[in-house]
């Protein structure tokens, strides 16, 4: 594989939409992880601290948590206080956190967690 015409492959797939932003990202995470001489099969690096993999699943988790907690309270406000721009925010954070968690379960099918 040449490790300098794969980047630009990948941004041709995303810029073309063959590949969303979050399987553009994953990949280019796997394209990098590759060349990480340092890491263990188990997902840890030799100095026991969390591989890359780890890391953006912990990023996944947290910000999925956080949309779905201001999905959760835009949804009491709009529900005390309705209005069409409160509503529209709230739908807003329900799809902003139902990406979030679908691109954190596919990061967790790529690793084998669920």
């Amino acid at each position: 594989m040449n490790i300098s015409s794969e980047p630009e492959k990948l941004v041709s797939l995303r810029d073309r939409g063959d590949l969303s932003q979050a399987e553009f990202d994953q990949a280019k995470a796997l394209l990098l992880s590759e060349q990480d001489d340092g890491a263990t099969p188990h997902g840890k690096n030799t100095d026991g601290s969390l591989s890359e993999m780890n890391k953006k699943r912990k990023v996944y988790l947290i910000a999925s948590a956080g949309t779905t907690l201001a999905a959760a309270l835009s949804g009491v406000s709009a529900t005390i206080s309705p209005s069409p721009v409160k509503l529209v925010v709230v739908l807003c954070w329900v799809v902003a956190a139902g990406l979030w968690w679908h691109s954190y379960s596919k990061l967790g099918k790529e690793t084998g967690k669920p």
